[in-house]
């Protein structure tokens, strides 16, 4: 399971994310290889976020089933954070 083998630093900031922390206005995951489940678990915790305003994704090595999760989830949060401009 790729998520589980992301380190600590990622899964921590996916969690804060999810817990719609104040402070992080910026996600920078470049080349973190979070692949397909760990882009899952972001697409998730985006859906309920309101203060993300720049998020870095390349090179994370997604495959479709990722892509797919995030292009629904980025649909639904950015209906909600009106923030997330990049």
């Amino acid at each position: 399971n790729q998520f589980s083998k992301m380190d600590e630093e990622t899964r921590e900031q996916i969690e804060r994310v999810r817990r719609n922390d104040p402070t992080l206005t910026e996600l920078n995951l470049f080349g973190k290889e979070i692949g397909d489940e760990g882009a899952c678990e972001l697409a998730e915790a985006l859906k309920g976020n309101t203060v993300l305003k720049k998020l870095d994704l390349s090179r994370n090595n997604i495959g479709a089933v990722g892509t797919v999760g995030l292009a629904n989830a980025l649909g639904d949060a950015l209906r909600v954070n009106t923030t997330l401009t990049e």
